[in-house]
C-alpha cells in the first residue's frame, strides 16, 4: 500500500526524527506532515546550508581559504602572462 502523506502512515521512529530535526533546526512548517518529500528537501538543504557556511564549520573556512589562495594564484599568473599574446 503506498502512502502519500504523513499522516496517513503510522508512527514510525524515522518519521519522527525528521520531523523532530526540522523542528530542532527551526524550520518545521505544517505543510511538513502532509508532505514527506518537501520535509526531507527542506532538512537537507538546511543541512547543507550548514555545513557549507564558514561560521559554524571549520572544513567550509578551510575551504574558503583554499579557494582564496588558488585564486591569488591564478590572479599571479593571469598579471604575469597579460604582455603575452598568442598568434598563430
Amino acid at each position: 500500500m503506498k502512502h502519500d502523506h504523513f499522516r496517513d502512515m503510522p508512527s514510525n521512529n524515522w518519521r519522527d526524527v525528521l520531523l523532530d530535526a526540522l523542528v530542532v533546526a527551526g524550520i518545521y512548517s505544517k505543510k511538513h506532515d502532509t508532505d514527506p518529500r518537501l520535509a526531507l528537501h527542506e532538512l537537507l538543504c538546511w543541512e547543507t546550508s550548514v555545513v557549507l557556511d564558514p561560521a559554524a564549520s571549520s572544513s567550509a573556512q578551510e575551504l574558503v581559504d583554499r579557494g582564496r589562495k588558488l585564486q591569488a594564484a591564478e590572479d599571479v599568473v593571469a598579471f604575469l602572462n597579460r604582455d603575452k599574446t598568442v598568434t598563430v
